[in-house]
């Protein structure tokens, strides 16, 4: 709830862009309406200087089209690095892979997302959950990294969406 004329000026200002703009998606090229004002994650602040831009998410999370894929999260190794089930990953296998990045990698086949650590000239896979044990690649495994992830589709609010209904 605003407290100040100032906050209530800025609220104002971005209903005002929004209803200007109703919410106008352009379906034909993927553009959903962008505020392009900062909201803060703690205290409170007015944003007096609003503006609104088209945003197309694909072309914000797609770097580099030709080498990046989608994925579904499926269980809960990845928790703390806000990775959840049912999250859509958004992977480049073009980016270099380097320790510390969160990356989608095969070990004998087997799939998982987990945080690369080299160190030693050993390679392990971190989970972002105490509750799973790090894989450790051993000699003689085969290692196969699928690409690094860039960016989560987390949703906060069960939603029925005919893109996520099957």
């Amino acid at each position: 709830m605003p407290r100040t004329f100032r906050e209530k000026k800025a609220i104002t200002n971005v209903m005002q862009i929004m209803s200007a703009q109703n919410y106008a998606a352009d379906e034909k090229n993927g553009n959903l309406p962008l505020i392009e004002a900062l909201v803060p994650a703690g205290f409170p602040a007015p944003t007096p200087d609003a503006k609104d831009m088209p945003l197309n998410v694909h072309d914000y999370v797609v770097k580099n089209p030709s080498a990046t894929y989608f994925v579904r999260v499926t269980g809960y190794s990845m928790v703390g690095a806000g990775i959840y089930p049912d999250d859509i990953l958004v992977v480049d296998k073009s980016i270099e892979v380097r320790h510390g990045h969160i990356v989608v990698a095969a070990i004998d086949g087997e799939m998982t997302v987990k945080r690369l650590f080299r160190k030693d000239n050993k390679i392990m896979l971190m989970p972002e959950n105490n509750r799973f044990q790090p894989l450790l690649v051993h000699d003689g495994q085969e290692l196969d990294i699928w690409g690094v992830v860039t960016f989560v589709v987390h949703r906060t609010v069960a939603v029925k969406s005919k893109a996520f209904s099957g």
